[in-house]
């Protein structure tokens, strides 16, 4: 009876344990699905060489006026407004959104009194929503 109880006990332990052998056949995966791989082949509408969109605006002081002109340039037919930002000496900030600008248009900001502008920044807005730094200068 000992040794059925032993016996047992080796099987049941066998069992529970596992095979513990590595086994002499290597396994080699098979292959059960393949993938294609898919060139898109449709291009943007609108290809800049650089990634940057090209316009060009200039600012200056003319007296008791800030002026910015927006001249045209490559980007010009995706060019939906600007947001023009003038940063005064004295903390004071000016903000005017320019919606369609077309090229030739003058901006005029008049001071009254001595006109004290540090700082023009210009963000063009694109088609998209896009939107880019294209002027950023001291006066």
């Amino acid at each position: 009876m000992r040794w059925i109880l032993v016996t047992g006990f080796l099987v049941l332990a066998i069992l529970v344990a596992g095979c513990t052998q590595n086994s002499a056949v290597p396994v080699t995966p098979t292959i059960t699905q393949s993938v294609d791989l898919i060139t898109p082949t449709a291009t943007p509408t609108a290809v800049i060489a650089d990634g940057m969109m090209q316009i060009n605006v200039t600012a200056k002081q003319s007296g008791h006026n800030v002026i910015v002109t927006y001249n045209g340039g490559a980007s010009a037919a995706s060019l939906t407004a600007l947001k023009i930002t003038i940063y005064d000496q004295n903390g004071q900030i000016v903000t005017r959104t320019m919606e369609n600008p077309q090229p030739g248009d003058v901006y005029t900001f008049p001071y009254e009194g001595v006109p004290d502008p540090s700082n023009v920044d210009v963000i063009g807005i694109f088609t998209g929503g896009v939107q880019q730094t294209v002027l950023m200068t001291n006066l």
